[in-house]
Protein backbone atom coordinates (compact mmCIF):
# COMPACT_ATOMS: atom_id res chain seq x y z
CA UNK A 1 0.00 0.00 0.00
CA UNK A 2 3.02 2.49 0.96
CA UNK A 3 4.76 1.70 -2.86
CA UNK A 4 1.16 2.17 -4.11
CA UNK A 5 0.76 5.31 -2.64
CA UNK A 6 4.03 6.43 -3.18
CA UNK A 7 3.61 5.83 -6.93
CA UNK A 8 0.53 7.75 -7.08
CA UNK A 9 2.27 10.57 -5.23
CA UNK A 10 4.98 10.43 -7.93
CA UNK A 11 2.53 10.79 -10.75
CA UNK A 12 1.16 13.80 -9.25
CA UNK A 13 4.34 15.47 -9.11
CA UNK A 14 5.11 14.64 -12.40
CA UNK A 15 1.56 15.92 -13.63
CA UNK A 16 2.27 18.93 -11.49
CA UNK A 17 5.67 19.71 -12.86
CA UNK A 18 4.66 19.88 -16.70
CA UNK A 19 1.44 21.92 -15.88
CA UNK A 20 3.78 25.06 -15.07
CA UNK A 21 4.91 27.71 -17.32
CA UNK A 22 7.78 30.22 -17.63
CA UNK A 23 9.22 29.44 -14.17
CA UNK A 24 5.67 30.51 -12.60
CA UNK A 25 4.97 26.60 -11.18
CA UNK A 26 1.03 27.13 -9.16
CA UNK A 27 1.07 23.90 -8.42
CA UNK A 28 4.25 23.56 -6.40
CA UNK A 29 2.97 23.40 -2.89
CA UNK A 30 0.82 20.00 -4.11
CA UNK A 31 4.72 19.03 -5.34
CA UNK A 32 6.04 19.94 -1.59
CA UNK A 33 3.51 17.83 -0.44
CA UNK A 34 3.46 14.93 -2.31
CA UNK A 35 7.31 14.70 -2.21
CA UNK A 36 7.08 14.88 2.11
CA UNK A 37 4.30 12.48 2.59
CA UNK A 38 6.02 9.89 0.40
CA UNK A 39 9.22 10.36 2.29
CA UNK A 40 7.26 9.94 5.21
CA UNK A 41 5.31 6.86 4.54
CA UNK A 42 8.62 5.22 3.54
CA UNK A 43 10.60 6.05 6.36
CA UNK A 44 7.42 5.18 8.54
CA UNK A 45 7.16 2.04 6.49
CA UNK A 46 10.85 1.17 6.94
CA UNK A 47 10.64 1.89 10.37
CA UNK A 48 7.61 -0.48 11.09
CA UNK A 49 8.84 -3.88 9.00
CA UNK A 50 11.94 -3.71 10.79
CA UNK A 51 9.92 -3.51 14.15
CA UNK A 52 7.51 -5.91 13.39
CA UNK A 53 9.22 -8.40 11.25
CA UNK A 54 13.35 -7.91 10.53
CA UNK A 55 14.15 -7.87 14.32
CA UNK A 56 14.73 -10.91 15.93
CA UNK A 57 15.17 -13.52 12.62
CA UNK A 58 18.09 -14.98 12.62
CA UNK A 59 19.37 -17.73 9.72
CA UNK A 60 18.14 -21.11 10.39
CA UNK A 61 21.99 -22.15 9.24
CA UNK A 62 21.28 -25.89 8.76
CA UNK A 63 18.65 -25.70 6.40
CA UNK A 64 20.51 -22.71 4.24
CA UNK A 65 23.31 -25.88 4.07
CA UNK A 66 21.01 -28.25 3.11
CA UNK A 67 19.48 -26.26 0.52
CA UNK A 68 22.64 -24.98 -0.91
CA UNK A 69 24.31 -28.71 -1.16
CA UNK A 70 21.39 -29.28 -2.75
CA UNK A 71 20.86 -26.30 -5.41
CA UNK A 72 21.45 -27.53 -9.33
CA UNK A 73 23.20 -23.81 -9.47
CA UNK A 74 26.30 -24.94 -8.69
CA UNK A 75 26.79 -27.06 -11.71
CA UNK A 76 28.20 -23.69 -12.94
CA UNK A 77 31.89 -24.17 -10.86
CA UNK A 78 31.71 -27.83 -13.18
CA UNK A 79 31.26 -25.91 -16.48
CA UNK A 80 35.44 -24.30 -16.91
CA UNK A 81 36.43 -28.20 -16.28
CA UNK A 82 34.00 -29.70 -18.42
CA UNK A 83 32.67 -27.69 -20.80
CA UNK A 84 28.96 -26.41 -20.58
CA UNK A 85 27.07 -29.64 -22.63
CA UNK A 86 28.72 -31.42 -20.26
CA UNK A 87 27.57 -30.10 -17.42
CA UNK A 88 24.17 -28.69 -18.66
CA UNK A 89 23.97 -32.67 -19.50
CA UNK A 90 24.56 -33.64 -15.82
CA UNK A 91 22.28 -30.86 -14.11
CA UNK A 92 19.56 -31.98 -16.57
CA UNK A 93 20.35 -35.64 -15.53
CA UNK A 94 20.22 -34.37 -11.61
CA UNK A 95 16.96 -32.87 -12.13
CA UNK A 96 14.97 -35.51 -14.11
CA UNK A 97 16.42 -38.62 -11.91
CA UNK A 98 15.87 -36.32 -8.94
CA UNK A 99 19.47 -36.89 -6.92
CA UNK A 100 22.01 -34.40 -5.77
CA UNK A 101 24.23 -32.82 -8.20
CA UNK A 102 27.06 -34.53 -7.17
CA UNK A 103 25.41 -37.79 -7.91
CA UNK A 104 24.81 -37.03 -11.56
CA UNK A 105 28.04 -35.74 -11.77
CA UNK A 106 30.03 -39.28 -10.64
CA UNK A 107 26.98 -41.19 -12.32
CA UNK A 108 28.16 -39.41 -15.84
CA UNK A 109 31.89 -40.78 -15.06
CA UNK A 110 33.67 -37.33 -16.28
CA UNK A 111 35.19 -36.68 -12.67
CA UNK A 112 35.85 -38.49 -9.39
CA UNK A 113 34.56 -37.45 -6.15
CA UNK A 114 37.43 -35.86 -5.07
CA UNK A 115 37.21 -33.50 -8.15
CA UNK A 116 33.77 -32.65 -8.03
CA UNK A 117 34.23 -31.94 -3.70
CA UNK A 118 37.43 -29.26 -4.81
CA UNK A 119 35.73 -27.68 -7.79
CA UNK A 120 32.27 -27.22 -5.99
CA UNK A 121 32.89 -24.70 -3.57
CA UNK A 122 29.73 -22.69 -2.97
CA UNK A 123 31.99 -20.17 -0.98
CA UNK A 124 34.36 -19.87 -3.82
CA UNK A 125 30.95 -18.94 -5.74
CA UNK A 126 29.58 -16.14 -4.20
CA UNK A 127 33.49 -14.14 -3.50
CA UNK A 128 34.82 -12.76 -5.98
CA UNK A 129 38.25 -14.41 -7.08
CA UNK A 130 41.44 -11.65 -7.35
CA UNK A 131 42.79 -11.76 -10.56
Amino acid sequence: MICTQVMANDLAISIADSSGNFELNVSKPLIAHACLQSLRLLSDGMRCFHHHCIAGITANEARIGEQLSSSLMLVTALVPHLGYDAAAAIAQDAHRRRVSLKDAALASGLLSAEQFDRWVQPADMIHPQPG
